[in-house]
């Protein structure tokens, strides 16, 4: 029972953590979509899906790794919190260096392009509040979390009625949002200073293995982030048919796609908490650890399918709540094609953590890269002729093709076990 309402309490406090810039995220879109209009909206919604496709780079795999290095030993705890932060603090400066030499290179409009170096701090942020992430979730401690993320959302949301309220622009609507994200970043670290100290790797001897045992889980990262997002860039820089604005699809696709990525976070919450206790289960033997996946399997069921017949019924209020202004009326349709794919995404996630468990971050290259592979291409196709049509159903497409891959992946390990 104390373990049940452990991991409820932690699975509560990422929702909420979720809920906060969730809350943010609807209180703040109808004042954006009124003043801005449809374009000018569209065009905010490029810097953020621009940037936002860095963040997962800070990571490449090394909370996975680490979190599962602190779960079995408490007592180097410091020494992986230590090498995690050097790591995180390196990648950062180099990840948003890169997204600036990329961003160069998009034939993105003049104010995107300044948005975008402006929003690409929040890499760095991302990439520090990331280490602080990793120690909260070994020690089960996702109340931090959700501290740090409160109060940078509030933030956000404070900072962007005043410049509303003043009628500035972009620019200042993209400054608030990366001082928002170096907020919860210092949040963080304070917070972590209740279990280490903050202090950088002066050595190589975690580093260089970390790195070595993390890439693999990253550039699979990589592969899945892309997917998610090289929709709406294609959306932002292929000419559409139909005399469609780039700007005009971005909006439309953005802002439904916010809300279905709102319910995606749900298997990332319980596989967050789940992950640490499902390591525990292996160790003591595999009949546990087989019911307990079992179980999971059972609760993303029933989440998933009762998130596609909530989503489905409300799809016409939350859009035209959150849309005050003509030229969404094709977002609702765009929601509840998105969200056929909760299931998918929901077992996904279960099997991808499972795989990690069993050291099998290879296998998740050609998945996640297959996937990729499949996306681009199709979006690449598509899109010009049948625009955020095309993205949703490809969406689904690519989600379903990711699940096969990862039960067939599964099958295989299954099979090297056995032969072992």
């Amino acid at each position: 029972m104390k373990r049940i309402i452990s991991i409820a309490a932690n699975t509560f406090y990422q929702f909420m953590s979720r809920v906060s810039t969730g809350a943010v995220t609807l209180l703040i879109t109808p004042l954006l979509t009124s003043y801005l209009g449809l374009s000018a909206y569209g065009n905010y919604q490029m810097i953020l899906g621009f940037v936002t496709l860095f963040w997962i780079l800070t990571d490449f795999g090394l909370n996975a790794i680490v979190v599962k290095e602190m779960t079995k030993s408490e007592e180097k705890l410091q020494d992986y919190f230590s090498a995690l932060l050097t790591l995180r603090l390196i990648n950062g400066v180099l990840v948003l260096v890169a997204a600036v030499l990329v961003m160069l290179f998009m034939p993105y409009p003049s104010i995107v392009k300044m948005g975008i170096l402006i929003a690409s701090f929040t890499i760095f942020s991302q990439s520090l509040m990331g280490a602080g992430n990793a120690l909260f979730q070994a020690k089960t401690r996702f109340e931090n979390t959700f501290w740090a993320t409160a109060l940078g959302s509030l933030f956000l949301l404070l900072s962007t009625i005043v410049i509303l309220r003043i009628k500035s622009g972009i620019l200042s609507l993209t400054i608030a949002y990366s001082l928002a994200y170096f907020l919860m970043a210092v949040v963080s670290l304070w917070l972590s200073r209740k279990w280490v100290r903050l202090a950088l790797d002066k050595t190589t001897t975690l580093l260089i293995p970390l790195l070595k045992r993390s890439l693999p889980f990253g550039i699979a990262l990589l592969f899945s982030l892309a997917s998610f997002k090289i929709d709406s860039i294609l959306l932002a820089i292929t000419p559409l048919s139909h005399s469609l604005k780039n700007s005009d699809a971005v909006a439309i696709y953005s802002l439904p796609y916010r809300m279905f990525e709102l319910v995606l976070a749900v298997p990332t919450f319980l596989m967050n908490v789940l992950y640490p206790i499902l390591i525990k289960k292996l160790q003591d033997g595999w009949g546990g650890f087989r019911q307990s996946v079992i179980q999971i399997f059972l609760a993303m069921s029933f989440i998933s399918v009762l998130g596609i017949a909530v989503t489905w019924v409300l799809a016409p209020f939350l859009i035209n709540i959150l849309a005050r202004t003509a030229g969404f009326s094709d977002s609702i349709i765009i929601l509840r094609i998105l969200i056929l794919s909760y299931p998918l995404f929901f077992f996904s996630s279960l099997l991808m953590w499972i795989l990690m468990i069993f050291e099998r971050q290879a296998d998740l290259i050609w998945v996640y890269g297959a996937a990729f592979s499949f996306n681009l291409v199709a979006n690449w196709i598509l899109i010009p002729r049948s625009f955020y049509w095309a993205a949703s159903w490809i969406t689904v497409a690519t989600e379903g093709l990711i699940l096969t891959l990862l039960l067939l992946a599964l099958l295989r390990l299954r099979f090297v076990t056995t032969r072992s």
